[in-house]
């Protein structure tokens, strides 16, 4: 079984915001995917620990240690 294709991250500098724009094809069902972005718990299993805000353009937080 093959990983998930990611595709270049783009970072660009608005004041003191950084934007990163990450894209990631999966094969899951959409309520899988956002399950897993929305509860805390699940996100760091997958990715991090931190926040991100559920609205679109919303700030994401995250801990990469």
């Amino acid at each position: 079984m093959s990983g998930p294709d990611f595709l270049p991250a783009t970072f660009s500098r608005k004041g003191d915001v950084i934007e990163g724009r990450l894209s990631l094809m999966l094969d899951n069902h959409v309520e899988e995917v956002w399950d897993a972005l929305t509860d805390p718990i699940r996100l760091v299993e997958w990715l991090a620990p931190g926040e991100i805000e559920l609205r679109r353009g919303g700030a994401a937080r995250l801990q990469f240690i």
